[in-house]
């Protein structure tokens, strides 16, 4: 399955930053996690069902669906705050954030040693641009109709017959496509990272674990 790309880009004031990636971020996952899974055998399964609240906005005239999961709320929160405060921080004007979706594949490695490869299968980008306070009074209230308009967008994307998600696991093999760690919902596996700047100098906090597999396998074969 090659992995959908999607890419988002909206101008708005600093203060108005957590609002925007919250209300896109929060319905994305919402529209990518269940309720608890509980299988009666290996392949036959029960689905719990999914709690859900809504959420105004601080600074914007927007609301916005989300899971009603203290984690949930709680995981994708501070990745949002971490993004917003390093943004904010920054003289840099850009910032994109990204919450890709990925299953695990396990397959042999080198040794006789094997690997739980991550292959993404959905990535949704969202570009910020910020917008100085002059600039930003004179687009307020026109924020509202473009997150309205990417909401729609989004719900478009992932109920599209062609918007496929990978096929169910059996019951031992429900936490590679799964995150089984939260107690009321079980939301598709997921990571998210951002990039600071626009350019060659850009800043990211994405991880470097697959630099570290191909360490350990060139490591590996030298031996």
């Amino acid at each position: 399955m090659n992995a959908r790309s999607n890419t988002f880009e909206i101008k708005c004031a600093g203060h108005q930053i957590n609002d925007v990636v919250s209300a896109l971020f929060h319905s994305i996952l919402f529209y990518r996690t269940t309720g608890k899974i509980t299988y009666k055998n290996d392949s036959s399964y029960l689905v719990g069902s999914l709690g859900y609240e809504d959420v105004s906005c601080d600074f914007i005239d927007y609301s916005y669906v989300r899971c009603a999961s203290p984690g949930i709320i709680h995981s994708l929160n501070s990745n949002i705050r971490e993004f917003v405060e390093k943004l904010r921080e920054s003289r840099e004007k850009v910032g994109t954030i990204t919450l890709e979706f990925y299953h695990r594949k396990k397959s042999a490695g080198v040794l006789g040693l094997f690997f739980d490869s991550q292959l993404v299968w959905e990535i949704w980008n969202l570009k910020i641009v910020c917008a100085d306070e002059k600039e930003a009074r004179k687009t307020d209230f026109k924020l509202e109709e473009v997150l309205l308009d990417k909401l729609v967008t989004i719900i478009q994307i992932v109920n599209n017959s062609r918007c496929i998600t990978p096929q169910m696991p059996d019951r031992a093999n429900v936490d590679t496509l799964f995150d089984i760690t939260f107690d009321d919902v079980q939301p598709y596996l997921h990571r998210i990272y951002h990039r600071i700047g626009d350019g060659p100098n850009a800043t990211t906090n994405q991880g470097t674990d697959d630099l570290g597999l191909k360490k350990f396998i060139k490591d590996a074969l030298t031996l």
